[in-house]
């Protein structure tokens, strides 16, 4: 029996040749070309055997390659995965060059194909485009997972947001636009009367739908910036917190009882059901020093039991225009690109600026960007989160 001798001359380690060999590799003997590729071409240049000397080269240089690989990645055993995980990162950033965000909210919950869709289509090619929604949606949590919102400081809390919200302003155009300039705001009808006009439309507040109408504080959204004069009345400081509809329309008839305008304008407001708007309704905080006598908890020292208030729903300033209070979550309603083009464009504010849909997008989307801007400064100074949503503009901002 042969031995080898692995280590020094006299030193070493004796393994059996035997033992080593007693089962030899069956795949070397029926499979030589692919197992040993080397042994293969060797062979054939000997003339001991004959195949196909190109195809053998070809696999005797690749099992070289990948034998010379395996040897290097063995010893540097850190730069192996390093690489294999920068090839999986260049194999993911590929799909970058196909991302997109889908901020269209028709395309995420429209059937393709359906009748919606297809009366949204007729709508964008019968009155072009522009006319997509702009509602600007806040939602207010807590950070704290579970956390429940119901409480007069979170209310108040969100009424703090949506002020600094309504309060924005921006520069385009050289022009100064205010959130009052691009929502949507209650129209009354016109009358023969041009103070009575002015003062209506100084009165009219942006279209705000949020739990706060269930509130007294609610009216501190709806303005005016500028407390309104009625004429001929000891009236120089009315604003939504103090106004009560109901009473300035009798108050008024004592002055103009012969007025149609002023008629008309008592059925219209019937008709919309505003009455005595937000003067009847509790006040978050009693002890504020504008909170109506009228308010059923005026400088009561009963805490308000806000979940109570907001189960049934409640209304706006319109009782017509029932809201049903769900979460701290308030809607602003805007013009879309085509209505303000359509309200501004013979208006002397753009009279020099060749006012089109393109430059009212653009006055639409400074709005919305600093209304977020604003909304996420104030959520990071108190202990809430909050998400701002547009259908055409989706954005979160997280405090």
């Amino acid at each position: 029996m042969t031995d080898i001798l692995m280590g020094g001359a006299s030193h070493g380690t004796r393994v059996s040749h035997y033992k080593a060999s007693l089962r030899p590799d069956s795949e070397h003997l029926t499979r030589t070309s692919w197992t040993d590729a080397a042994l293969a071409y060797s062979q054939i240049r000997k003339g001991k055997a004959t195949g196909n000397k190109r195809s053998l080269y070809l696999r005797l240089f690749l099992q070289k390659k990948l034998f010379n690989l395996g040897c290097y990645i063995y010893r540097k055993k850190t730069l192996f995965f390093f690489f294999i995980a920068t090839i999986s990162f260049l194999c993911l950033c590929l799909g970058l060059l196909s991302y997109t965000i889908e901020s269209d909210i028709n395309k995420l919950w429209v059937v393709a194909g359906g009748r919606l869709e297809e009366e949204l289509n007729y709508m964008k090619s019968t009155h072009g485009e522009g006319l997509d929604n702009r509602d600007l949606m806040i939602t207010h949590t807590l950070k704290e997972e579970g956390a429940n919102v119901l409480y007069t400081d979170t209310l108040l809390a969100h009424q703090q947001v949506l002020k600094a919200a309504v309060d924005v302003s921006v520069e385009v155009f050289d022009i100064s636009w205010s959130l009052k300039d691009v929502c949507n705001s209650l129209s009354f009808p016109l009358s023969e009367e041009h103070y009575l006009d002015m003062t209506l439309e100084n009165l009219s507040p942006c279209v705000i739908i949020t739990p706060l109408d269930c509130f007294w504080e609610g009216s501190k959204l709806l303005g005016p910036e500028y407390p309104v004069k009625i004429p001929g009345m000891n009236m120089n400081d009315v604003k939504w917190y103090n106004l009560n509809p109901q009473q300035l329309i009798e108050a008024v008839k004592n002055y103009y009882a012969t007025s149609k305008t002023l008629q008309a304008m008592e059925t219209f407001m019937k008709r919309a059901g505003i009455s005595t708007a937000y003067q009847e309704r509790p006040c978050l905080n009693p002890n504020d020093e504008h909170c109506p006598d009228t308010a059923p908890n005026k400088n009561s020292p009963k805490p308000l039991n806000i979940g109570a208030e907001l189960s049934g729903g409640c209304f706006g300033f319109a009782k017509a225009a029932y809201m049903q209070a769900a979460a701290l979550q308030s809607m602003i309603e805007l013009m879309s690109e085509e209505e303000m083009f359509r309200f501004w464009k013979d208006h002397i504010k753009v009279h020099n600026l060749d006012w089109n849909i393109d430059k009212s997008k653009k006055v639409l989307e400074a709005i919305q960007r600093k209304i977020s801007e604003v909304v996420l400064a104030e959520s990071e100074s108190h202990q809430f989160s909050i998400a701002i949503y547009n259908q055409r503009i989706f954005l979160h901002f997280f405090g």
